[in-house]
């Protein structure tokens, strides 16, 4: 559904280019694969730096559980 994620493989070696800021309260993040998901507030961000043991160890659990890998 719309509020399901999509499940992300097979990028292990993605490089970052940069950040464009949006306003004063958000960033949007670039990288060499073309990809940008979106814009990521600070608030966002402060979560995933706080929780990222917790959603690393998930998201690994998760691409395993669906027969995938980060590996391209």
């Amino acid at each position: 559904g719309k509020d399901q994620k999509k499940l992300i493989s097979g990028r292990k070696h993605v490089g970052f280019l940069g950040t464009d800021p949006v306003g004063h309260y958000a960033i949007r993040i670039r990288f060499d694969d073309t990809h940008e998901s979106g814009i990521y507030s600070w608030e966002y961000l402060r979560h995933l730096g706080e929780k990222q043991s917790e959603i690393w160890h998930n998201y690994i659990n998760a691409l395993a559980q669906a027969g995938l890998s980060r590996d391209p």
